[in-house]
């Protein structure tokens, strides 16, 4: 799963950079949130006990993209319109295919009763909207939420016949961007670039645009029977892809897309790493392209 085409997405980014004050950047900036520690299992809320169960037909997209749902439909989020003050609830779908009538959408009702509060505007910066859905009934969200007066991020998770659940993620970071969900048979892995905290210096007036070209860092967890598991990952540069082998290993794609223009002032590290089972990473690919200008 990928992101926008990094054309298409800067120049509606610019547009609305010019109208929207530099504190709504949904990029985010937080601030005094516990990292991620190697070893650490944290359990927000468990895991149902019957994660090990076959995925069946998995589905990811990017903003409002069909997503396989039960029964060979299709599950479609709201559209998001830049620019538009509107507020946007993420939960807010509807099915498509012949067997749309009479197939109940996912029900996310029990987070709201539980004070959790993932809507957006649809003028705020940076929204990527990851979702990812199996033929099974799963839906998947991963984006910030609000909380108790307070902003985190978390995987939001809805099944047939179960409440909705949240699990909560330790993030510290200058900027923190989500982009991934990848579902497998027996857990979910969460992606996303950060932007790393001391990145930039006091004197930065905090462009989003800058930010968001400052991504230089990966973010990846586990989501399993034992809850949250963090992964630290030991490569260089933005999160660009992740997936699986035919041997079931994590593989993990750094750096921007060759063709982009957002490391016009940086080298662009791009790496590719493999994960195994037992948790040991290998480095199986490198390339360093040069940055465009130099002063």
């Amino acid at each position: 799963m990928r992101l926008p085409t990094l054309s298409s997405l800067m120049v509606s980014l610019l547009a609305l950079a010019l109208a929207t004050p530099l504190l709504s950047c949904a990029a985010e900036v937080i601030d005094e949130v516990p990292a991620p520690v190697a070893s650490q299992v944290e359990t927000t809320e468990s895991v149902r006990e019957d994660t090990t169960r076959t995925a069946g037909t998995i589905g990811t997209g990017y903003g409002d993209s069909p997503l396989a749902y039960l029964g060979g439909t299709a599950l479609v989020p709201p559209t998001v319109n830049p620019g538009e003050d509107e507020r946007i609830d993420p939960f807010h779908f509807r099915l498509e295919g012949e067997r749309a009538e009479g197939t109940s959408l996912p029900d996310f009702s029990a987070l709201s009763k539980r004070g959790y509060d993932f809507g957006f505007r649809s003028d705020e910066l940076y929204r990527s909207s990851v979702y990812a859905t199996s033929s099974r009934g799963d839906v998947y969200y991963f984006e910030s939420f609000g909380h108790g007066g307070k902003r985190s991020y978390g995987l939001a998770h809805a099944a047939p016949g179960k409440d909705a659940e949240v699990f909560e993620l330790s993030v510290k970071a200058y900027a923190f961007f989500p982009s991934h969900v990848l579902v497998r048979d027996d857990d979910v892995i969460v992606g996303a670039s950060l932007v790393k905290e001391g990145t930039f210096g006091d004197d930065f007036p905090g462009c989003p645009i800058s930010i968001f070209h400052g991504q230089n860092g990966v973010f990846l967890a586990s989501i399993g029977p034992r809850g949250v598991t963090p992964i630290v990952f030991p490569g260089e540069g933005r999160l660009d892809e992740i997936s699986t082998d035919a041997s079931g290993a994590l593989v993990v794609q750094t750096g921007w897309p060759e063709e982009t223009d957002a490391t016009s002032y940086e080298p662009n590290v791009r790496e590719t790493w493999r994960r195994s089972a037992s948790g040991a990473w290998t480095r199986t690919a490198r390339k360093v392209i040069p940055a465009a200008i130099t002063n």
